[in-house]
């Protein structure tokens, strides 16, 4: 009877067995079926009913792991981010296959860029204008040749920018449908283009422009020439140095001594003396370009300018042509009030070769002026590790910890610059600060150590309901920039 008992057990439980894997099987039959029908639906954009299969699997199935990519890329083709989805989604496929999927992390980054490429909010555009540029990504060149149509002439140029960095070159068709449609950017741009490449001929609509009744395409006309360097166009130049708007003579000038014509010099000596400052700090500007004994006299002049801006295109502009003999005016600067001329006066002393303010910055670093402490961080992160020991970093560390926000953000800046490795748990700690600018300059340098390790903390800080539309898209491109 025992024996009876027992075999007719096992027949059961075998038979219970060979019964939950055949409801098993069926199961995983009628989610394959769903999964594929989700996918077709997907395919067609027919979004709504895709995501209430989607919905129902996962609601049946919480591990289904097809359910979930199937939902981000649903989630990735609507004209709206939900983005809080987006990110759990994510965050279930990494917890059912144990590890970061990269390749689907890069789209969703890719894909919220892009998201924020048509933000009505034009500064957030403008970042994610900038963050294509530095990605290079050539996916966005489409994108970016769109925002030509924007209305905003910053957005315009800055899209300009970021697809001449990326190694966009303008057909000699396109440029002169450009410069005849009508559109003041449109000529602007198709100007500019012209003068930047060596490669398209001489077009009559360009040399016309030097007549344009908007002076903004006058002086893209006088660079462009300048540029091309087309010696036919000196006496139209000549002609520009009468013009009624002073941008337009200073830029006029520009490209004649490009050209060879030096008596052109008195005009931009002669702007530096203009009541707008505007007009000072451009000719600071193109004297830093073409340079001379008379442009650098009129250079240290303009260190003493009454405007802050004046000031630092003037040591910018000195850095440039590289002449010593300004050290000991320059040594003068790193008393001036403005931050940023300091800032600007010691990395030029640093670059013409003066040692002695490596060593006054070193003693700044434990200062009790927490702008000094700030200042003297930065110069040094901007020199590099070669010019600091290990006991300067060390201190540069300890300022990570600082009471001061600007400081602690400095201080974090000048590591990812020094690129230490073994920094990156103290950076990852900056994550939690309690200053939003101090949390985004680490996610920042977090992005630009390359390391993969850090993925998981970015996204961590992602999950935690950032508002900022600017902070999002900084770490969309940290992780983009990591998984490369």
């Amino acid at each position: 009877m025992q024996r009876f008992i027992r075999f007719t057990s096992i027949i059961l439980i075998l038979f219970f067995f060979l019964l939950l894997q055949s409801c098993s099987k069926g199961c995983r039959r009628g989610e394959e079926a769903k999964l594929k029908q989700a996918e077709e639906l997907i395919k067609k954009n027919e979004h709504k009913e895709a995501s209430k299969i989607l919905d129902e699997i996962i609601k049946n199935n919480p591990k289904s792991e097809k359910a979930y990519e199937l939902r981000i890329k649903l989630n990735l083709q609507g004209k709206k981010q939900k983005e809080e989805e987006l990110l759990g989604d994510y965050d279930k496929v990494v917890e059912i296959k144990g590890s970061e999927q990269l390749p689907l992390l890069k789209e969703i980054c890719l894909n919220m860029i892009r998201y924020f490429l048509s933000s009505d909010d034009t500064e957030v555009k403008m970042d994610a204008i900038k963050a294509v540029a530095d990605l290079g990504e050539s996916s966005f060149i489409p994108d970016l040749k769109n925002l030509f149509n924007d209305q905003d002439y910053d957005v315009r140029n800055e899209s300009a920018g970021a697809l001449k960095k990326m190694g966009f070159v303008p057909s000699e068709e396109y440029l002169t449908k450009k410069i005849n449609s009508g559109d003041e950017w449109d000529k602007m741009y198709a100007i500019r283009a012209w003068g930047e490449d060596g490669k398209i001929s001489s077009i009559p609509e360009f040399k016309k422009a030097l007549n344009d009744e908007d002076f903004d395409v006058r002086i893209e006309a006088a660079k462009a020439l300048g540029n091309k360097g087309d010696k036919s166009a000196v006496a139209s130049l000549k002609k520009l140095l009468q013009d009624k708007d002073t941008e337009v003579r200073l830029y006029a000038a520009q490209s004649l001594l490009k050209l060879g014509e030096r008596s052109a010099l008195s005009k931009l000596i002669s702007a530096l003396k203009s009541e707008d400052y505007d007009i000072r700090a451009t000719a600071v500007r193109i004297l830093g370009e073409v340079g001379g004994k008379d442009a650098v006299i009129g250079l240290k002049n303009a260190l003493r300018d009454k405007d802050e801006i004046v000031r630092k295109e003037a040591v910018d502009a000195l850095e440039k042509l590289g002449n010593r003999s300004v050290i000991p005016e320059l040594l003068n600067v790193l008393k001036d009030e403005d931050y940023n001329v300091r800032t600007s006066a010691a990395l030029a002393l640093y670059k013409l070769g003066d040692s002695s303010v490596i060593e006054k910055l070193k003693k700044n670093l434990g200062d009790n002026d927490p702008e000094t402490r700030s200042f003297a961080v930065q110069v040094i992160g901007e020199m590099g590790k070669e010019t600091i020991s290990a006991d300067e970093i060390a201190k540069i560390r300890q300022l990570l910890r600082d009471e001061d926000p600007e400081v602690r953000l400095t201080a974090i800046h000048a590591l990812g610059l020094i690129g230490d490795k073994s920094d990156i748990e103290e950076i990852k700690k900056m994550l939690s600060d309690e200053d939003d600018e101090v949390k985004l300059e680490a996610v920042t340098t977090l992005g630009k150590t390359g390391d993969i390790q850090v993925i998981k903390d970015l996204r961590n800080l992602w999950m935690k309901k950032v508002k900022n539309p600017s902070f999002k898209l900084q770490i969309a491109l940290a992780l983009k920039k990591i998984i490369k």
